[in-house]
């Protein structure tokens, strides 16, 4: 994911991280739901580089 700094008007690439399917219980119902943990990190790749990472584990 592209990104325009505000300040500087950069453009700069996101990574978006994603997990696998995880089973969370509630701890409100004792329920459990199914979710997935994702985050986004700021990165110095090119949209370019970035694609290739595609499906690639840390």
């Amino acid at each position: 994911m592209e990104k325009v700094n505000a300040t500087s008007g950069q453009t700069f690439v996101l990574l978006e991280l994603s997990g696998g399917l995880e089973l969370v219980q509630s701890q409100n119902t004792g329920k459990f739901y199914a979710t997935s943990r994702k985050c986004r990190i700021p990165s110095t790749f090119t949209a370019d580089v970035a694609k290739l990472m595609v499906g690639q584990q840390i």
